[in-house]
């Protein structure tokens, strides 16, 4: 998904149709704003006539009001004003007029209306090892998807990944508490965006920790002819420990402390406390962050301060 698109295009040209070198530039609303920033001056350098942009749209992002303007240096003279139409004279400290549909627009409109979830009330008192959360992490594309689809969607994991994949498939969870998420954060398979889901919704919606089991136990019970039904398959893990040497790679995941549901996620009904998003300034430069903003607009980013 592009940073923006071309179907919002700003055409900044030259006013002279006699020019012999007419400046002609296509930009996004992002860039159209940036590099109104960072001209001395809107002249066409082949010719020296006015530079003009078609489709130039100036609005504040509290009351969505248009500011009209004629040309281009009254467009940088309104850029970071006061709206004429929401403060007008009053005596405020929010400078709102922005290019629409550029990233200051978005990230205006989110910082004014934004709304918190406060991680507190997933804690109990005097516990530091335990919270009602759980955390699906996922990369900003992931996480692009997953709110555009409504719907976080299963995989085949554990014991039975490729032993019996149609009925292994799940989503993943983690309950590990907030001082842990760097950790696991770091790990490809992970990343730095989330939706966070209240325990008590995900074990009405199906959900469960994962089972671990040592491997001595699940070979007992297979030489005395039992099996796994289908329905636990998805829970299922085994508990493997390095070798004396520490050789082999397949190691037990009990740190991730991982729940599964087993099934596809459905945000319509099972739907997430709060969302977990870098700081907005690491965005700026991130692929569908429209989405991003609108599914924390939506479900509420998580308050992480204690």
């Amino acid at each position: 998904m592009p940073l923006e698109s071309n179907r919002n295009a700003i055409t900044v040209a030259c006013e002279n149709v006699d020019c012999p070198q007419p400046l002609s530039l296509s930009l996004t609303p992002t860039e159209m704003s940036e590099w109104i920033d960072e001209q001395d001056e809107f002249v066409c350098s082949a010719c020296g006539k006015k530079l003009y942009a078609a489709s130039l749209q100036l609005e504040c992002y509290i009351c969505g009001e248009e500011v009209t303007c004629d040309d281009l240096n009254e467009a940088r003279h309104w850029l970071g004003e006061r709206c004429p139409h929401c403060a007008g004279p009053h005596d405020v400290d929010f400078y709102s007029v922005v290019v629409a549909g550029s990233w200051s627009n978005h990230v205006g409109v989110y910082d004014w209306t934004r709304e918190e979830k406060d991680i507190n009330e997933l804690m109990p008192l005097n516990r530091t090892d335990y919270w009602e959360g759980l955390v699906h992490f996922c990369t900003a594309a992931e996480f692009v998807s997953i709110y555009e689809q409504r719907r976080i969607v299963s995989a085949p994991t554990g014991y039975f990944y490729k032993l019996d994949p149609r009925n292994a498939k799940s989503v993943c969870l983690t309950e590990a508490t907030i001082e842990n998420w760097p950790e696991l954060q770091k790990q490809p398979k992970f990343g730095e965006f989330g939706y966070i889901f209240r325990k008590r919704d995900v074990i009405k919606y199906g959900g469960a920790p994962a089972a671990y089991f040592p491997e001595c136990l699940v070979a007992s019970m297979r030489s005395a002819g039992g099996e796994f039904v289908d329905s636990l398959k998805p829970f299922v893990n085994l508990l493997r420990l390095k070798d004396s040497a520490g050789q082999k790679v397949k190691h037990d995941f009990l740190h991730e402390r991982e729940w599964r549901v087993p099934s596809d996620i459905d945000l319509q009904v099972l739907r997430p406390f709060a969302v977990l998003i870098p700081e907005l300034r690491q965005l700026r430069k991130t692929d569908g962050f429209e989405a991003i903003l609108r599914a924390a607009r939506e479900f509420h980013e998580l308050r992480r301060k204690a």
